[in-house]
């Protein structure tokens, strides 16, 4: 989800701001084999999908490539996003299952993440356009906290923003 205003720059080169909620997910699968007295093992699999909420504030820049008949134009995005950490859940060595919050987490509360990806506008009316922007996003610094003792994790991903552009003037 997210909320954006645009400047648009000139014909071709707009700014935006905005505000956001982005997840990362990822599957994660670990699995248990105890042995007893007798040699006998048993094998147990824990799955979980561990997931990490952010509060983002993405900055952009938008190129037009061109356009394609006389509604549909298409380009690039680019920017960068702080991602403020608001919580999440992860499986931890134990086999246990980790909910955390804002307050009592290992990782960073403030993180950094650039983002790429194309910019496709298609004009309902004078000033309402639909706006598909497929994107990548890549986290500049691990999560975890130096201090926390766990390894650097790099969170990457690739969403789709779909919705609706009103032009003010």
């Amino acid at each position: 989800m997210q909320v954006q205003a645009s400047r648009v720059l000139n014909g071709r080169w707009t700014i935006s701001a905005g505000l956001g909620y982005q997840e990362y997910a990822s599957m994660v699968e670990t699995t248990e084999t105890i042995a007893n007295r007798f040699m006998l093992t048993s094998t147990s699999t824990i799955t979980h999908r561990d997931t990490y909420q952010f509060l983002t504030v993405p900055v952009q820049a938008h190129y037009v490539l061109g356009q394609a008949g006389k509604r549909l134009r298409y380009g690039l995005v680019a920017g960068a996003e702080a991602a403020i950490y608001l919580g999440g859940s992860n499986l931890q060595l134990t086999g246990n299952i980790k909910d955390w919050n804002t307050s009592n987490n290992p990782y960073r509360s403030l993180n950094l993440a650039l983002n790429t990806g194309l910019d496709m506008r298609y004009r309902l009316a004078p000033r309402l356009e639909v706006v598909a922007q497929p994107t990548v996003t890549y986290f500049l610094n691990p999560l975890a906290r130096p201090a926390s003792g766990l390894p650097p994790r790099y969170l990457w991903g690739g969403s789709a923003l779909l919705g609706l552009s009103y032009h003010l003037r």
